[in-house]
């Protein structure tokens, strides 16, 4: 009984931190970032009880303009309040790619990567750029088309392919790198992945590619 009870609190706890990204990889939110978000909620509810006060006994063509201003700030407020928990998700995403030599302000990962969780089988592929210059990374998996751009020259990161329950039992993935030279000059370089649902003996498929494409002799 006492190890079943360990047992569940090591998993909690290992879901815990599985689930904060933030936590997991050693990024916390700083008490400048609580104190900022605070602020901009005081001020929010602040504004919000101002506006209805002065919405009050007003009457006919006044009351529809206020009701307007009051549905427009509430539509303003939603598309803030999306761009916030999309701009959440990309900070999350690019923690999980764990850059390596790249300005993480410089790399966009296609959003609807899915990462390594308790359902589903992954590939998750580590991509290092051995060229001198930038590089994007492609796949006709899933729909994903792009699934990074512009990694650095000799940089690295991580992306992640999942195969879902309903998919087939086996997932091709080809995967095609591609860079536009300064002189307008376009090189790539292909790999081909599969995942197989019966053949896997972990969830998660690790694997590395280091890409190397021959750029013209003349080429700087």
């Amino acid at each position: 009984m006492r190890f079943a009870r360990l047992f569940l609190v090591g998993w909690s706890v290992k879901f815990f931190f599985l689930g904060c990204p933030s936590l997991a990889y050693g990024q916390g939110i700083s008490q400048e970032e609580i104190r900022s978000r605070a602020a901009q909620i005081a001020a929010r509810e602040a504004d919000k009880k101002a506006f209805d006060s002065s919405c009050k006994g007003l009457k006919g063509t006044e009351k529809k303009a206020c009701e307007q201003i009051k549905n427009e700030l509430k539509s303003a407020e939603k598309a803030e309040k999306k761009m916030a928990e999309f701009r959440q998700k990309e900070r999350e995403n690019l923690i999980r790619a764990r850059i390596v030599g790249c300005d993480p302000d410089t790399i966009v990962l296609n959003p609807s990567i899915k990462w390594p969780g308790f359902e589903g089988f992954y590939l998750e592929l580590r991509l290092f750029n051995e060229n001198p210059f930038p590089i994007n990374v492609e796949t006709a998996t899933k729909g994903y088309g792009t699934l990074v751009q512009n990694i650095c020259p000799g940089g690295s990161l991580s992306v992640s392919v999942k195969m879902e329950f309903g998919d087939s039992d086996y997932l091709s993935i080809p995967l095609k790198a591609i860079a536009r030279l300064s002189d307008g000059t376009i090189v790539t370089s292909e790999n081909y992945y599969r995942l197989d649902r019966f053949n896997s003996w972990e969830r998660t498929q690790y694997r590395n590619w280091n890409i190397r494409m021959y750029a013209p002799a003349n080429y700087r």
